[in-house]
């Protein structure tokens, strides 16, 4: 053995980084005990400030936030585009009608005034034919 080295037993469950948690467990605690009080007092082994791997931590809260602010986003977004895509089609449909019937309004008129032309110019040829077979008798 190196000099200056202590031996420790270590237990068989993984240590923290390997187990993916930010700091050994009860149980690793337990079963290494000397290890532990050696490195809390050498310094090697601190505390977290926050347990990152339980939940209810800051990191989830925030990433719940995070994940929720995305979700309202994006729904503000879907509904504005809808309305504004369903205004741009009534806008349309209304600017269709109305063009519609301005249209079948002006053909009305123009032929009522046709038909009244026509009539104004079969009543003149009448009065022509009536007043000419008058003059000519």
């Amino acid at each position: 053995m190196a000099s200056g080295m202590s031996s420790y037993q270590i237990s068989s469950e993984p240590l923290a980084s390997e187990a993916g948690r930010a700091r050994p467990g009860r149980k690793w605690k337990k079963e290494n005990k000397s290890l532990y009080n050696h490195l809390k007092a050498i310094g090697d082994y601190k505390e977290p400030f926050i347990d990152l791997a339980s939940p209810g931590t800051l990191t989830d809260v925030l990433l719940v936030l995070v994940v929720v602010v995305v979700v309202v986003v994006v729904v503000v977004v879907v509904v504005v585009v809808v309305v504004v895509v369903v205004v741009v089609v009534v806008v349309v449909i209304v600017v269709v009608v109305v063009v519609v019937v301005v249209v079948v309004v002006v053909l009305v008129v123009v032929v009522e005034v046709a038909i009244v032309v026509v009539v104004v110019v079969l009543l003149a040829a009448a009065v022509v034919v009536v007043v000419g077979s008058v003059v000519a008798v």
